[in-house]
């Protein structure tokens, strides 16, 4: 699956089951969809309403971006947020 479908699909803000196989490999060298993963969890973990299965789905991605951190951390490189502040565009091109 390309970065630019994957980043369609969290922008969306809609949950799809498709959610719970993301794997944080996908992100380690990607700041601006792991941004976009962090702006989907921040604005459903404000919503009281969710249900179990859209839980699963923010405690997982949630869950991937920390390892995705921790893989960056043993290879030297700051975090995806920092990373994704120092980007000249915040667009895929």
């Amino acid at each position: 699956m390309s970065r630019g479908v994957l980043l369609d699909l969290f922008d969306t803000g809609e949950f799809h089951e498709i959610m719970q196989m993301f794997h944080h490999s996908l992100i380690h060298d990607h700041p601006i969809l792991a941004n976009s993963v962090a702006q989907f969890i921040f604005t459903h973990t404000a919503n009281d309403d969710l249900g179990m299965a859209e839980t699963r789905i923010v405690q997982h991605l949630t869950e991937q971006l920390i390892k995705a951190d921790e893989v960056r951390f043993s290879k030297k490189k700051c975090p995806l947020a920092q990373e994704y502040e120092y980007l000249e565009s915040k667009e895929i091109h």
